[in-house]
């Protein structure tokens, strides 16, 4: 148990780090001194300052995807679980996009930590249209959703998924537009998806 703590200890320490100083700034030896143990205690759990990037960017996605399924769980109608879905992917990644922008900030090397970024991002995705996909399925099986469109499941999923997100990269500081049309987007699908003819 003392080994898991320090490790989940020794995630959010890194965590705080990066956001306060970035991530190129912050070096191992900041990490070990943030949990009050050595630095050569921190290669007991991590041998690069990659793993530890890694380990806080899945940390943050787990938590985030659990948030999801728990709330999920509360409703009863396929609609109002898209509409949920709808809501928390776009303000996680407002969110997400602040807190990396953040912990980049003035990272002349942000470059090199691209590809665990990219491999995490494709990791979690298949879990995103995982739930996307049930939510569906299941509302298609309650005869809340048509039966006509039962074929197209994966199709609608990454249709749905895709369009959250998209906007949201070419935003002004003023998010609350995307945020409108997420929801104007959201309506028009469930429309579809409930449309019988």
């Amino acid at each position: 148990m003392a080994k898991r703590d320090n490790y989940q200890q020794i995630i959010l320490a890194a965590k705080q780090l990066f956001l306060n100083y970035g991530i190129s700034k912050t070096t191992i030896e900041d990490i070990a001194k943030a949990v009050g143990k050595g630095k050569s205690s921190l290669y007991y759990y991590f041998t690069t300052k990659e793993e530890i990037i890694e380990a806080v960017l899945v940390r943050e996605r787990q938590a985030w995807i659990e948030q999801i399924n728990k709330e999920i769980a509360l409703l009863s109608t396929s609609e109002s679980k898209l509409k949920l879905v709808a809501h928390l992917v776009t303000a996680h990644i407002e969110d997400q996009k602040d807190v990396f922008l953040q912990i980049l900030k003035d990272d002349s090397d942000f470059r090199s930590y691209m590809p665990i970024v990219r491999q995490l991002k494709e990791k979690y995705k298949a879990s995103e249209y995982q739930m996307i996909n049930i939510i569906i399925s299941d509302g298609i099986n309650s005869g809340e959703f048509s039966e006509k469109h039962k074929d197209k499941i994966n199709h609608f999923t990454v249709l749905f998924l895709n369009n959250l997100k998209s906007p949201l990269y070419f935003r002004s500081s003023d998010c609350s537009e995307v945020f409108a049309a997420i929801a104007v987007f959201t309506e028009m699908f469930i429309r579809f998806l409930k449309n019988s003819d």
